[in-house]
């Protein structure tokens, strides 16, 4: 079964068999049975196509439900990709006599035969993504609570499939954690084995089973059913925590959460924060200057916008954001922005589609208050009402806040109590399966968040 994690790798895999293959081939046609291929150039010209492709969202997940879209997106990413080696060819000048492969006669063709075979490869892969999905079947084993919240969450997030309650086992006794599964009730998981295609048995209950019945589930596992509890299933399928499904001897039980625990991994992230944020301000100086003055010529007040923030371990900072709204816009009282919020000045507009409204925050970031990636830093005001509502909310001040991060580049802008709890769900996530590789990962979603313009 293809899974979220197998369709990107696979159709990266494929580019690259795709492009090489495309220059080797036109030039074998033009150089008349002879093949001179410069690695280094080869190198540099599949690390900047997959690149673009990359940054045009043809390796998400998301954009595979549509075989026109994708598809477009990437021919669109090659045409890209063709301007800037131009661009880059025009600037060296005599180096395009260096490499056979920027020839006129081999560059631009090598190109189209990718276009053909990377439009062709994404439409095939979603073909048979989406066919996949649609064909999901997912066994349910949960008291009443669980099952209506999966099922709601199931249908809000609008996952392909379907999900298969057994009601029977939560009737009267589903508050009665005393009480077990009986083969009785796993009667009707191995009826619809028989029946259909099933992609997995989900166990969302606290009642305990009975040794006949975990005997019979190790039998299902062992002849290669996949079987999850509710938190790995979220985890899997939606790479967040349900923090209304597990309790806190989950916690105590759950593996990862290695940031918090190993003092070498904070301090290698924290080298990383240092040597990202003092490139990144050096490289992006200019710019920050010619936004500043942008900011005061198009309404009246600073440039800059400082407000107190909620960091790691509840501690309060002043964090510093280009100011994008005008300058009375919270003389009512604190409130989280809207979409099309009129509070919003015309070059904030602008600055928060393109994220550089948070570039000031790369200070935070060098003094040590914040770190590149983690939980975004919520105020004071409004964190000590999300910790009333909702449990766990403090889990995310366990690490620094960052200026992007998972629930950044997962979720759209929160605005209200239940965005809050989604956001949450993935900051949780990030804490407990954090690494570079994921680090690395919420990087480039940020730049792809950046050159598609979704911020707000």
């Amino acid at each position: 079964m293809l899974t979220k994690l197998r369709v990107a790798p696979l159709v990266l895999i494929l580019d690259v068999i795709g492009l090489v293959s495309a220059f080797y081939l036109i030039q074998f046609i033009r150089l008349e049975g002879s093949v001179n291929i410069d690695s280094t150039s080869m190198l540099l010209i599949t690390v900047l196509v997959l690149s673009v492709e990359y940054l045009s969202d043809t390796y998400s997940i998301e954009t595979y439900g549509s075989i026109y879209n994708v598809s477009f997106r990437a021919i669109i990413g090659v045409v890209i990709s063709g301007l800037l080696i131009s661009i880059y060819l025009y600037a060296r000048g005599p180096f395009i006599n260096e490499s056979p492969l920027f020839w006129r006669s081999v560059l631009p063709f090598s190109l189209m035969a990718f276009a053909v075979w990377a439009g062709l490869c994404r439409a095939i892969v979603s073909k048979i993504f989406r066919d996949m999905q649609t064909h999901q079947r997912w066994l349910v084993l949960a008291n009443s609570t669980h099952a209506e919240q999966l099922a709601d969450d199931f249908k809000k997030i609008k996952s392909p499939g379907e999900l298969v309650l057994f009601p029977d086992i939560y009737g009267d006794v589903s508050g009665d954690k005393h009480s077990t599964v009986t083969m009785e009730t796993l009667k009707g998981i191995e009826d619809s084995l028989l029946e259909d295609r099933v992609s997995g048995v989900i166990i969302a209950t606290d009642r305990a089973f009975n040794t006949e019945s975990l005997n019979k589930l190790m039998h299902f596992r062992l002849q290669g059913l996949k079987i999850y509890d509710i938190a790995e299933f979220y985890e899997e399928l939606w790479s967040k925590v349900p923090i209304f499904h597990v309790e806190d001897g989950w916690f105590i039980r759950a593996a990862g959460f290695g940031l918090i625990h190993h003092k070498v991994a904070m301090n290698i992230k924290r080298a990383v924060d240092l040597i990202m944020a003092i490139s990144v301000f050096i490289l992006t100086a200019p710019l920050l200057l010619f936004v500043a003055v942008l900011i005061m010529l198009d309404s009246r007040g600073p440039a800059l916008y400082i407000q107190d923030r909620t960091g790691v371990k509840g501690k309060t900072f002043r964090l510093y954001k280009f100011r994008t709204m005008k300058q009375d816009a919270e003389k009512n009282g604190a409130k989280w922005a809207s979409e099309n919020d009129p509070r919003v000045t015309t070059a904030g507009k602008f600055l928060r589609k393109s994220r550089i409204d948070e570039l000031p925050q790369l200070w935070n970031v060098i003094i040590g208050d914040m770190s590149f990636i983690g939980p975004r830093p919520e105020r004071p005001g409004f964190v000590k009402k999300l910790e009333e509502k909702i449990p766990y909310y403090d889990m995310r001040h366990l690490v620094k806040p960052g200026i992007t991060g998972w629930a950044q580049v997962m979720y759209r802008y929160g605005s209200s109590v239940e965005d809050a709890i989604e956001k949450l769900q993935y900051d949780i996530f990030y804490i407990k399966n954090y690494s570079l590789i994921l680090d690395l990962v919420i990087t480039m979603k940020t730049l792809r968040v950046i050159v598609w313009g979704s911020g707000r």
